[in-house]
């Protein structure tokens, strides 16, 4: 078989068969890989025999598909859908029907050789022609239905009208907020970890300081019940929302609940939070068996007794799938393994009542209803106090996970989503959960995708979207291949962009990308184009030995001295982090023995920018550093800035080491309780300092005012 007919197959199903590493050299994809992403996609291809005859397959599927699956219409701009049809059928008649999302409905006719026709194309002695259909103008925002009869035979298209940009706020122009994982905020009420009502307490104290944002890690459901967890970044569900930060006190019908308040005032649970409020790691196992038993009792009660359900009823009217999900995680609690070693009929998604005992199934919803209530409470709340809710939407779930289980027909079996090697991952990344298919993202008319953002923007002022380069491009690996070994597949990256900005008008929130590493100048110039926020993050953008050292913050970005993935600021400005591995992961001492001057370079690049800034300051007073880099980023450009808590007590200890299975990741408690940094006094200077900074004309505006 000739090379150019596989890397042609490749090129219509949309894998990449190189692809630029960070050093900028073509990296080119195994035959091996490409053969296995091809089959994930459709391609009937067991060997490299089949790739010949896959090849005029797919150009046959495409040529006798009349219409796209889906059709993107941005506002202000007239539409014309692509129409495919044989050279024999391009002067006949056609009828339209466009149901609009709203319920009504448009229809009109007319003769395919009156539509303006494209240039067309031979298929396996077949002649096609392309001709362009014109949509009404002036249609309104929406999911809308196309159908096209030709010949007695209909097609339809699902049509995105959306408008160009993304919502944006002025309230938060040249703002600050701040980000502390909530598993790290811990007040003297905590148990372990913090909760609901610690992260409200948090938004008022942020408020008062001056803030208008706070950022969290994703809130989303592990799978406790399987031991799971905790990965924010791997969760059970991107639908719903984790009970393990519910605050049980708050609760309906704790006040009237004996059992409950006997449960927590027991000396078996007065010791174990003494025991848990003591120690520096969050204790997750511990934490959560003492806040289920108190929630069982109170689902127990509720259940049992003639209390008022009118609520309920509402919430699983308004969320008709929790039932579901609750009858999944009450499954999984039965079956005590994940849904993959269920037995078939389980397993192939038909759940019934008569699979898990009542008191489960009511257990599992009635801690969702309380959940829905209390995030929705923190909503209302932050936007009471003028604030942004700052939510994470990671990109995939784990394997075991109900979206699997729910839409496996959009996941794919046998490739796992990942990174390819840069300067941090020299052997890749593999993160362990399938993609999804695009194909069938669009032949579903994406309803899991709206479905995974609408649970997050319902309560979010922000949203932050982790890996945004998988709206472009993500890389698979197929399985039993080295994350060195992946491809990289194409995403349509214009229609999940309109589902974007049109769920973020309608929700009236705010989006951001996760654009860091290798990122497509294609991509970047879509997100700004469509009213994205990039993100500045300080450490990637200083560039020793470049004139000039660091490139001005883009406006349309959030800037920022770190991420969750990364050094705190303290560990990163004096090397600390270098040498920190878990005992079984010892650094690699030629990894050390470059980094270390590499880090230096980056310090002298860096307080050469601040000198220039007006700011002299002593590299070894690490406290006036993160002062002088906060005003920085403050007098950007950049809309927002977003500070991590954390540094501003100059924590070492790293949330996350991505790539190392420590003991420690997502574990971290902080060093300082709320009622502690609240007073603390450098706390206080430093968002001074920050919020002086905001105030300030960005650089751009202040030399125009000169010139004028």
């Amino acid at each position: 078989m000739a090379g150019d007919e596989l890397e042609r197959l490749a090129r219509l199903h949309g894998v990449q068969i190189s692809y630029y590493d960070m050093e900028g050299k073509v990296q080119h994809a195994s035959r091996e890989s490409l053969l296995a992403a091809l089959r994930e996609l459709g391609a009937q291809v067991d060997s490299e025999g089949d790739v010949p005859d896959a090849v005029r397959q797919r150009r046959q599927a495409i040529w006798r598909t009349a219409i796209e699956p889906v059709v993107t219409v941005w506002r202000g701009r007239r539409a014309k859908v692509a129409v495919r049809l044989p050279t024999s059928m391009a002067d006949g008649p056609f009828k339209c029907s466009l149901s609009l999302e709203g319920g009504a409905r448009w229809e009109w006719s007319g003769r395919l050789k009156d539509l303006p026709t494209r240039r067309g194309r031979t298929v396996e002695g077949a002649e096609y022609v392309r001709k362009a259909l014109s949509l009404p103008p002036s249609l309104p925002e929406g999911y809308h239905r196309l159908e096209l009869e030709l010949a007695g035979k209909t097609s339809s298209t699902l049509v995105l009208s959306a408008p160009q940009k993304a919502y944006w706020s002025d309230e938060l122009e040249r703002q600050w907020g701040l980000f502390l994982p909530l598993h790290a905020l811990r007040t003297s009420s905590s148990w372990s970890a913090g909760g609901y009502c610690d992260l409200e307490a948090f938004m008022e104290w942020t408020a008062q300081r001056g803030g208008r944002m706070v950022g969290t890690l994703p809130l989303l459901a592990q799978l406790w019940e399987l031991g799971h967890g905790p990965n924010p970044y791997s969760p059970a569900s991107r639908l719903f929302f984790d009970e393990f930060y519910l605050d049980v006190t708050k609760v309906s019908g704790f006040d009237e609940c004996r059992k409950a308040r006997q449960i927590l005032d027991s000396p078996a649970a007065v010791d174990a939070l003494q025991r848990m409020r003591r120690g520096e790691l969050v204790d997750y196992a511990s934490q959560m068996k003492l806040k289920q038993q108190v929630l069982a009792a109170l689902a127990e009660q509720f259940f049992s007794a003639e209390a008022d359900r009118s609520a309920l009823e509402q919430f699983r009217a308004q969320r008709p799938e929790a039932e579901t999900f609750a009858l999944f995680r009450a499954v999984c609690q039965c079956q005590g393994r994940p849904w993959g070693q269920w037995p078939a009929p389980l397993r192939d998604g038909r759940l019934q009542a008569k699979d898990c005992p009542a008191e489960l199934f009511q257990y599992h919803l009635f801690v969702q209803w309380q959940v829905e209530g209390q995030l929705e409470h923190l909503s209302r709340r932050a936007r009471e106090l003028g604030l942004a809710w700052y939510l994470d939407q990671p990109l995939g779930c784990e394997p075991a996970s109900y979206d699997l289980w729910r839409y496996r027909d959009t996941f794919c079996a046998n490739v796992s989503a990942g990174a390819p090697p840069d300067t941090f991952f020299s052997q890749g990344q593999n993160w362990g959960f399938p993609p999804q298919r695009p194909w069938q993202m669009r032949r579903r008319g994406y309803d899991y995708f709206i479905a995974a953002l609408r649970s997050q923007l319902r309560l979010a002022g922000v949203l932050r979207i982790d890996h945004v380069m998988s709206l472009d491009r993500l890389y698979w690996i197929p399985t039993g291949a080295k994350a060195t070994d992946g491809v990289f597949v194409r995403y349509p990256t214009e229609e999940l962009l309109s589902v974007l900005t049109l769920e973020s008008h309608r929700h009236k929130a705010v989006i951001v990308g996760e654009n860091l590493g290798t990122v497509s100048e294609n991509l970047n110039h879509a997100l700004a184009r469509h009213g994205v926020l990039g993100m500045f993050v300080l450490p990637f953008e200083v560039q020793p030995g470049k004139k000039p050292p660091m490139r001005p913050a883009p406006r349309n970005t959030v800037a920022s001295l770190n991420t969750h993935d990364m050094p705190t600021f303290a560990a990163h400005w004096q090397g600390r982090d270098i040498d920190q591995r878990p005992a079984d992961k010892p650094p690699d001492s030629a990894r050390a023995r470059d980094e270390r001057p590499r880090r230096e370079r980056y310090r002298k690049a860096l307080l050469s920018i601040l000198a220039d800034e007006g700011m002299d300051v002593d590299g070894q007073d690490t406290r006036k550093a993160l002062e002088a880099c906060l005003v920085l980023l403050g007098r950007s450009r950049s809309r927002l800035v977003l500070v991590n808590m954390e540094d501003l007590w100059l924590e070492d200890r790293q949330q996350n080491n991505p790539g190392i299975e420590s003991p420690t990741n997502w574990r971290v408690r902080g060093r300082l309780s709320l009622e502690q940094f609240a007073q603390d006094s450098d706390v206080r200077a430093l968002l001074d300092a920050l919020t002086e900074a905001r105030r300030q004309a960005p650089p751009g505006r202040r030399r125009r005012r000169q010139r004028q």
